[in-house]
């Protein structure tokens, strides 16, 4: 597997449908997110700057709790370069 950038460390070529990871924001009700889910999350995020005219190397700012969305943006914001 070649990677780009750390925005492609999902690697592919396992089950996508396995889960990866879990958010307990609200430990009553935990949601379970798999590679595939995040994996096309941050192909949505990725898309986004782009689509509003960022140019690659523009910064991008994430401000987060500690929680799933976080990895999805990164991994977003890195494939958009």
């Amino acid at each position: 597997m070649r990677w780009n950038n750390l925005g492609d460390l999902i690697d592919r070529s396992g089950d996508l449908d396995r889960e990866a990871v879990i958010d307990l924001i609200d430990s009553a009700h935990p949601r379970r997110y798999t590679h595939r889910q995040i994996d096309e999350m941050a192909n949505g995020v990725a898309q986004y700057p782009v689509d509003n005219g960022c140019k690659r190397g523009t910064h991008i700012a994430i401000l987060s709790l500690n929680r799933a969305e976080y990895i999805m943006c990164y991994f977003g914001i890195m494939r958009a370069g």
